[in-house]
């Protein structure tokens, strides 16, 4: 259950930050074959990392705020989202869930996001990796 709350939240905080930063309504997504992992990893023992968004805590605090919002009235954001203008934040809203303030500091503090290695792996290690069980 902690994998798939996890990916809900990891969706919403990525809907959140594409949409305040820019990206325009998400646009409609075609059924895709799915992806054999092995064939693009090299099989001579490469270490790879698996890496990281990370965020400063008050920005996680302020899309944590964002999120629970959205999840109460997924169709008012999904309209306000729609409004936004391409290539620029969604406009300030009070029904955010956020005061004007936070939503200024929301904006701001996106700047200090960073991608980080969370643990490296061994390419000719990797048969099938589930993220279900991953560290």
């Amino acid at each position: 259950m902690r994998f798939h709350t996890t990916t809900a939240i990891c969706s919403l905080v990525g809907m959140a930050f594409c949409v305040a930063f820019g990206a325009a309504s998400p646009p409609e997504q075609k059924p895709v074959a799915p992806l054999d992992i092995e064939s693009l990893l090299p099989a001579d023992g490469t270490v790879m990392d698996v890496m990281e968004l990370k965020a400063p805590p008050r920005l996680e605090e302020l899309a944590a705020k964002l999120q629970q919002t959205v999840a109460k009235d997924p169709e008012w954001w999904l309209a306000h989202v729609r409004k936004a203008k391409p290539g620029e934040p969604i406009p300030y809203d009070a029904r955010l869930g956020l005061s004007k303030e936070e939503f200024d500091e929301f904006l701001s503090l996106a700047k200090f996001r960073e991608l980080t290695s969370k643990w490296a792996i061994e390419s000719s290690d990797i048969l099938y990796y589930d993220l279900k069980t991953s560290r």
